[in-house]
């Protein structure tokens, strides 16, 4: 188990001699750790860019859609019906 000394992080050279293990072994794990967690949180952080762009150009689709319906039941249908028509689409 890693401790932490009353002044602050200890340094490499007194965690190896702790340890029992090379100060090369301990930079070799740290830069390790610091590659996973940055690959770790970074294709997290590119899935959700790659979800909010999906669901914005889903919710473009959209819109589209609704417009040309209302357009074509516009320019369709007479005055009572369209008026009908718009109050269900657009409370």
């Amino acid at each position: 188990m890693w401790r932490w000394s009353d002044q602050g992080q200890k340094t490499a050279t007194e965690l190896a001699s702790e340890y029992e293990v090379h100060v090369s072994q301990l930079n070799t794990w740290k830069k390790q750790a610091l590659e996973a967690l940055l690959e770790a949180f970074g294709r997290g952080q590119r899935r959700d860019e790659e979800q909010r762009d999906r669901l914005y150009r889903q919710i473009g689709k959209l819109q589209v859609e609704v417009d040309w319906l209302i357009e074509s039941l516009l320019s369709e249908h007479g005055v009572g019906r369209r008026l009908a028509v718009l109050r269900r689409v657009r409370p």
